[in-house]
Parts: structure tokens; C-alpha cells; sequence
């Protein structure tokens, strides 16, 4: 039900939070476990040249992960950075030059 059917009340665009193909794609699988890998390779391909500053990426996989709403290890915001930078060096299939985070294709 939506607010405007039971209040009467319409929301306001800041209140219908639309996910983004990232969160949605990730969310596929709710109260299973976050796919790092898979939330970082979604966001770089929806990006132009399939590569992001590292903060931008940063952004869009931590609100999938916090929107995930499940498996959380990282407690807070700075446990979630760390873990991120550990599943980001961890990945062969990304190439970390600087601060631009670009997907390798193997061809």
C-alpha cells in the first residue's frame, strides 16, 4: 500500500527511493550473501568506457551493500571502506591505476 492510499498523503520524489540497476541487480538474491565482486563489475559496465574513480565506485557498491540489508560484516562506515578495499585488490578482473578503477576484459 502506498501512503497516498492509506493517508490520503502523497510522497514527496525523495520518498520513493528507486534502486538503481547496481542495488537491483545485487538484491536479487535477498538474505543471501553480498556478492562484492558481482556489485563492482555491474557498476563498472553501467559506467562509460566500463571505468570509475575509485570514489564513485566506492558510493554506488557500499549504498548496494548497505541496501542489501543482510550479511553485514563491517559494523559501521569505516569497516565497510576497509572491506571494500580488501575485495577490490583482491579482484582480477579490475585494474586499480591512481585513483581510476577500470574492468579488464579478457579477450
Amino acid at each position: 500500500m502506498t501512503l497516498e492510499a492509506t493517508y490520503g498523503i502523497r510522497a514527496t520524489a525523495q520518498e520513493e527511493e528507486v534502486a538503481t540497476p547496481v542495488e537491483a541487480d545485487v538484491m536479487a538474491t535477498p538474505g543471501g550473501k553480498f556478492h562484492w565482486h558481482k556489485a563492482i563489475k555491474t557498476a563498472l559496465r553501467e559506467s562509460a568506457d566500463q571505468e570509475l574513480p575509485m570514489k564513485k565506485l566506492r558510493k554506488k557498491v557500499l549504498s548496494a551493500y548497505s541496501a542489501h540489508g543482510t550479511d553485514h560484516r563491517a559494523q559501521s562506515k569505516n569497516e565497510s571502506i576497509t572491506l571494500f578495499d580488501k575485495k577490490i585488490k583482491t579482484y582480477p578482473k579490475v585494474k586499480v591505476s591512481k585513483e581510476m578503477v577500470k574492468l579488464v576484459t579478457c579477450s
